[in-house]
């Protein structure tokens, strides 16, 4: 909540964590308890700085090393009336834990009685279920944008594609991804609230498939289309196992001896690769690293195309600097498509010269004549995995790139999973979920799909 590092300079009488306080993603939160970071018990000191030696704060100016903490209960009301954190909490507060619980579990009994009678009667009814519909058409919208947004660059922007195969393809490879991973997920996940996605933090890797594949059997042949496509599966698969068997052989906690800077240099890695990224596609240039190259995306003609980005990112956060509702980001996105079209009228352009200046994916020639060109077979998906064109020496070849694949996809969960057990307040089964994420992968990539898992902000 902000103020970990001050709660635990106040309040180190009793305990003191071997970790930094700013490892904690929530204020005094038990995940650092339950996770690997390692807590020692240290003798308490009073405020004098006098020690007992026998680790408990007592005989001090305030009575218990606690006050300042127990000042605020309302803080830990909503998960620290579960049992397991409840459990956490009191074996790991010296002195006042119990007037400390009895405060919390009070609290959220007031909360419990301030639902709507019509909501107690029908928890499970029509009533519950309705609740969720304003956010499940925001999931369904945002859902769709982001298809388009990473849709096209699922393949490196120097993959030449086979005749009459459209870059769009990728759009169809991202929600077929999603749609297997929401039933999933809906069908085994201790979340309700799980929203699948497709793993687009592995983009990396999947460029480095297709390069790999086109350097070997050449530009646009059916030969590279149908090898990138069942290597991209095999991804799936092996991920899915990986998956399953840490969760099978009970070894969740596993996941959380990933170093947190290996893990944040990754993240910090794909980010700067998503930018690149996102030059490319909103530019339709090629992205080098030279001089030349990067004086063109500087351009009178190319400038605005990404400027335009940068001015809906900074207006975000200026609103969001203003108002603190989580509701804001998905609203806001869902609100760029029309206020685009209204700045396309005010400056008086049609959409016709629009698609010519490059504001829109596809061709400006969107006449009955070249109908054709929009159109995207549904079973595409399918149809480009021929087996008598995958070249499966190619795919061996890439196994260092695949268990690279893998490894990194494993390092979403440790993050997501215990994030959205805090906003929700559901202790969730490391296992479980990680079975979970394990069969959402193997039955995505039998079926021709890309890798998946819970996305934490969507959910």
């Amino acid at each position: 909540y902000g103020d970990e590092e001050n709660l635990l300079n106040k309040n180190r009488t009793g305990i003191e964590m071997s970790t930094p306080a700013s490892s904690f993603s929530s204020s005094f939160t038990a995940m650092s308890f339950l996770s690997s970071s390692p807590t020692k018990r240290s003798p308490s000191k009073d405020v004098n700085g006098n020690g007992n030696g026998n680790g408990n704060a007592n005989g001090n100016a305030n009575g218990n090393g606690y006050n300042n903490y127990t000042r605020s209960p309302s803080r830990l009301s909503r998960w620290g009336a579960t049992p397991m954190l409840r459990e956490v909490l009191t074996e790991s507060l010296p002195g006042n834990e119990a007037n400390f619980m009895d405060e919390a579990v009070a609290e959220a009994a007031e909360e419990e009685e301030s639902v709507p009678d019509e909501l107690k009667e029908d928890e499970e009814g029509l009533y519950y279920q309705m609740s969720g519909i304003p956010g499940l058409i925001i999931a369904v919208i945002l859902n769709s944008f982001t298809s388009l947004s990473f849709g096209p660059v699922f393949f490196p922007a120097s993959f030449v594609f086979p005749d009459a195969i459209p870059r769009s393809i990728g759009v169809q490879m991202f929600l077929f991804s999603r749609v297997v991973c929401q039933v999933v997920m809906s069908s085994v996940s201790i979340f309700p609230c799980a929203m699948g996605l497709m793993m687009v933090e592995n983009l990396p890797f999947m460029h480095t498939i297709a390069d790999e594949v086109q350097h070997r059997h050449g530009h646009g042949t059916l030969e590279s289309m149908s090898t990138v496509m069942m290597a991209f599966a095999v991804s799936s698969v092996v991920v899915g196992i990986f998956f399953y068997l840490l969760g099978a052989l009970n070894l969740g906690s596993a996941v959380h001896f990933f170093p947190r800077h290996v893990i944040v240099g990754c993240i910090g890695g794909v980010g700067i690769f998503v930018l690149k990224t996102g030059f490319e596609v909103s530019t339709s240039l090629t992205w080098t690293w030279d001089s030349e190259a990067l004086t063109a995306f500087g351009a009178s003609d190319v400038a605005p195309l990404w400027l335009v980005s940068c001015a809906y990112e900074v207006g975000l956060r200026i609103l969001m600097s203003v108002f603190d509702a989580s509701i804001l980001p998905p609203f806001y996105f869902v609100m760029i498509p029309p206020t685009f079209y209204v700045f396309l009228f005010i400056f008086g352009f049609s959409t016709t010269s629009a698609h010519e200046a490059g504001w829109f994916f596809g061709p400006h020639h969107l006449d009955s004549s070249h109908s054709e060109e929009m159109d995207v077979d549904p079973f595409l998906l399918w149809k480009l995995i021929d087996l008598q064109y995958v070249q499966w020496i190619t795919i061996v070849k890439l196994t260092p790139t695949i268990i690279a694949l893998t490894i990194f996809s494993l390092m979403h969960v440790p993050i997501n999973i215990p994030s959205l057990s805090i906003s929700t307040g559901i202790v969730a089964d490391m296992n479980t979920e990680l079975k979970a994420h394990g069969i959402s992968n193997v039955v995505a990539g039998m079926l021709g799909g890309c890798q998946n898992y819970v996305c934490y902000s969507n959910s």
